[in-house]
């Protein structure tokens, strides 16, 4: 585990997107350091928009090669596409996550700060937040991770932690916000299936906004908008 830096190897793989103009942004652990989280680092992911694109250009650039190990996300093995790029070195992989897997629009979700491409604060909370909510919660490697970095962020970062933070976030993650800062017993598998049960809601019009949903009916779906 190392600290984090704004230069070096680990962002090579940043400049060389750069430059060949496809869009790119670092996710997990670099960006929660960038907001203020004092985590370590670990491998270096990033969203794209094309990962064989941008696989093929680090590779033909660096001279890196391909992984064969099994997809993952942190210790949990997945099942959706990326892209494991070896650097030649013993520096961390450089892991390559489709950006609509997690619902990332580049047009409007990104910043460029001292020369890398970072997620706006709010285009990352909702990332993660629609990621654990649309998860089955089948294997706890998996959502423990996005736990704890959502947690981290609330935890960590002084514009997550203010209730109007919410305007900047979408609608249907505005709930989980509120119920974020009322402090709530959270982090288990029955506060994240209550939860998704808001959202669910609220992108039918079927819930009305709160500070903290416990106080209102426990079934989301019996309290139509405006009640």
């Amino acid at each position: 585990m190392r600290e984090f830096e704004l230069t070096g190897a680990r962002y090579q793989p940043c400049t060389v997107l750069r430059d060949h103009h496809i869009p790119y942004v670092i996710w997990f652990e670099d960006a929660l350091r960038r907001y203020g989280v004092p985590t370590g680092i670990f491998h270096h992911y990033l969203l794209v928009n094309d990962l064989d694109e941008a696989a093929e250009v680090l590779i033909q650039r660096l001279g890196w090669t391909l992984s064969s190990a099994p997809a993952r996300i942190g210790s949990a093995t997945v099942d959706t596409p990326q892209r494991r790029l070896l650097p030649p070195t013993n520096e961390d992989e450089t892991v390559l996550l489709h950006a609509k897997d997690w619902h990332f629009d580049f047009s409007t979700g990104r910043v460029m700060a001292q020369g890398l491409s970072l997620p706006r604060l709010p285009a990352l909370l909702d990332s993660l937040i629609g990621a654990l909510l649309d998860d089955p919660l089948e294997d706890p490697l998996y959502w423990l991770h996005i736990t704890c970095h959502v947690e981290y962020l609330y935890r960590y970062n002084a514009d997550v932690k203010i209730k109007s933070f919410a305007q900047q976030l979408k609608k249907e993650h505005q709930q989980y916000h509120f119920d974020m800062l009322s402090g709530m017993d959270r982090g288990n598998l029955r506060w994240y299936r209550h939860e998704r049960k808001i959202r669910d809601a609220l992108r039918d019009g079927l819930w009305t906004l709160c500070d903290c949903s416990l106080d209102t009916d426990a079934d989301p779906t019996t309290q139509p908008e405006g009640a």
